[in-house]
């Protein structure tokens, strides 16, 4: 079991909003996060490949997901093409 939160750039996903930084617990005692870089003129977040995959394998790693607020998070985690 795992729970996931994302922190993002505003509320509104469908405008534009982006994760900015996501964080996670499991079962197992650890904890993870993962940041990403946000430009302070535009708001525009910057993802790198290696650090989406290695969220994607953690997440895969376990069979249940709990989420802090389900519908937000599903929704930013879809803008990034991670689908759950």
């Amino acid at each position: 079991m795992i729970a996931i939160d994302s922190e993002c750039t505003g509320l509104f996903i469908h405008k534009g909003c982006r994760a900015f930084t996501i964080s996670a617990a499991c079962d197992k005692n650890r904890s993870y996060l993962w940041n990403f870089p946000v430009d302070p003129f535009t708001s525009e977040v910057h993802y790198t490949p290696k650090t989406l995959n290695n969220f994607k394998s953690v997440i895969a790693k376990h069979k249940e997901i709990i989420f802090h607020n389900a519908n937000f998070d599903l929704q930013a985690l879809i803008a990034l093409g991670i689908p759950l």
